[in-house]
């Protein structure tokens, strides 16, 4: 009898160490992370219509709970850096980003050194892009 219990008291200890959210902390998400990929194409990444191509990009997340965000835009015969900033909440895997100047929301994930944002509105062409970064 004591054996079977000993034996779930072990496994219950050992599964109550694992974390299936590999980024945990918000002191693990703090930083700046780059812009690897725009709908899964890796940059640039060209926008068929309007035609332009985002050249890089990065997201910092800040200990204060806020964000910076900076794209490198080209097309339009402009090449011009958009930065963003807002606020931003996060519980260990899931990130939701309000942005000052609208109050359009961000939310995604942060899992294995890779965050993937949606914005919470489509773009120009009705679709809501997915960008990903990684540090």
């Amino acid at each position: 009898m004591r054996r079977p219990i000993l034996m779930i008291l072990t496994a219950v200890l050992i599964l109550s160490g694992c974390n299936d959210s590999p980024t945990g902390t918000t002191e693990q998400l703090l930083g700046t992370w780059d812009l690897i990929s725009v709908n899964g194409e890796q940059l640039p990444y060209q926008n068929p219509t309007p035609t332009y191509s985002v050249r890089s990009g990065s997201v910092t997340f800040f200990e204060d709970f806020r964000y910076e965000k900076v794209r490198t835009i080209e097309g339009w015969n402009v090449r011009d850096a958009q930065t963003e900033t807002g606020s931003f909440e996060f519980d260990g895997e899931r990130i939701t980003m309000t942005q000052d100047a609208t109050g359009l929301d961000y939310s995604g994930t942060a899992t294995k050194g890779r965050v993937t944002l949606r914005p919470g509105h489509p773009s120009l062409q009705g679709v809501v892009p997915k960008y990903r970064y990684e540090k």
